[in-house]
Order: structure tokens, then sequence, then C-alpha cells
């Protein structure tokens, strides 16, 4: 596991953080399903990857030197 990722598109990461969001719905009296769960952490990974994505091409096209 030498590859590294940003820390937004960790499946781990958003799980871990709509698990907490879950608990704290459910202390508040909305409850979260754990289908409800993991169709969040699909679409808030793929939602994250297309936001680096679009920064990317934003940073790239404002840029002012070109890549060598």
């Amino acid at each position: 596991m030498n590859e590294t990722k940003a820390w937004y598109q960790s499946k781990s990461v958003w799980g871990s953080i709509i698990t907490i969001g879950s608990m704290v719905a459910a202390i508040v009296g909305t409850p979260v399903t754990p289908a409800d769960q993991q169709a969040l952490i699909t679409l808030t990974t793929t939602a994250a990857g297309s936001v680096g994505a679009l920064v990317s091409l934003v940073g790239r096209l404002v840029a002012k030197e070109r890549i060598g």
C-alpha cells in the first residue's frame, strides 16, 4: 500500500463521518438505516472525487506557468 490519495477520496473517512452523523441523527430522533449510510458513503465519495477533479482542472486553467 504505497499509493496515496486525498483524505476526501477515502471511503473509510467518509464512512466514519457518516456513521458519526447517523448516530447524532438517531440521538435527535431521525434514525438512518445501514442501507442509507452505504448510499451516503457512495454519494459523498463520488461527489468528493468529482469536486477534486474540478478543482484540479480549474487550477490548471488559471495557472500562470506552463507544464514542462
